[in-house]
Order: structure tokens, then C-alpha cells, then sequence
């Protein structure tokens, strides 16, 4: 019954799989539907001001680590960063140093640059079909 392979006359296990679950990349596939990037920059936009606030962090970090002596011990532990955190977060995979925090902090500024640019391409490629579609609505060719 559950469980137990399906047998043929034979008595050999028969599976033939055509209702099996198999994961696809929404990415590749068009079963997905189609990707309005501007529907969906105004649904994840908060993910822009988390961004923002995780880089504003990081540079705070990046410049306590810096900073050398007395100033630079205060502001460490103002931030948290002792010797007990930065072994956990290394442990962890948390950039818990100085060359972690500055891998991410480029990583993030980046990524904004690269959001920003293509948002700038989008815009652009607006009011050009916008200019075109006005065009052959008042009969210019």
C-alpha cells in the first residue's frame, strides 16, 4: 500500500514518475509570470531603508575598528563589538572584523548602485515609449 513500490505482472517495482514534484527556478521558467520591476521595486521598496540603515552600521563599525586607542576601545564597546562578539560572529559567519565588515559595507553600496543605475535605465526607457506613444497619437511620424 503507502510506501511500497507499484508492481507489474512480473512482480518488478514500476514507478514511472510523472507525478512527481519538481522544483523549478522562477527565474528560467515562464510558468513564474511576468516581472514588473516597477510593481515590484514599490512592494520591497522598505528593503531599500533597511539598506540604507545596515550601511549607515557598517561604516560606524568600519571606523571603530579605525580608530585606535582609548577613543576607539569607547566606541567598540559602545557598538558592542568586544572581544566575547567578534569571536561569536566570526563563528557565526558575521563579519566580526575589520575586513568582514568592509567586504560587506561594498558589498551593500554596490548593490545600491547597481539598483539605482537600473532604475535610472528604467526611467529612461518610460519616457521614451512615452514620447513615442505621444508622437503617434498627434499623427507625427
Amino acid at each position: 500500500s503507502r510506501g511500497r513500490p507499484d508492481l507489474n505482472s512480473a512482480g518488478i517495482g514500476v514507478s514511472i514518475g510523472a507525478n512527481r514534484y519538481r522544483a523549478r527556478d522562477p527565474r528560467m521558467v515562464s510558468l513564474s509570470g511576468h516581472l514588473d520591476a516597477d510593481v515590484f521595486e514599490k512592494r520591497y521598496g522598505f528593503l531599500d531603508e533597511v539598506q540604507e540603515a545596515e550601511i549607515v552600521r557598517l561604516k560606524r563599525r568600519v571606523a571603530a575598528w579605525k580608530r585606535s586607542g582609548k577613543k576607539g576601545q569607547k566606541e567598540r564597546k559602545k557598538l558592542g563589538m568586544t572581544t566575547m562578539t567578534t569571536m561569536t560572529e566570526q563563528q557565526g559567519g558575521g563579519g566580526g572584523s575589520l575586513e568582514g565588515d568592509e567586504e560587506e559595507l561594498t558589498r551593500l553600496l554596490q548593490e545600491r548602485a547597481e539598483r539605482n543605475k537600473a532604475r535610472v535605465v528604467r526611467g529612461a526607457k518610460r519616457s521614451v515609449k512615452r514620447k513615442i506613444k505621444e508622437d503617434v497619437a498627434s499623427g507625427k511620424t
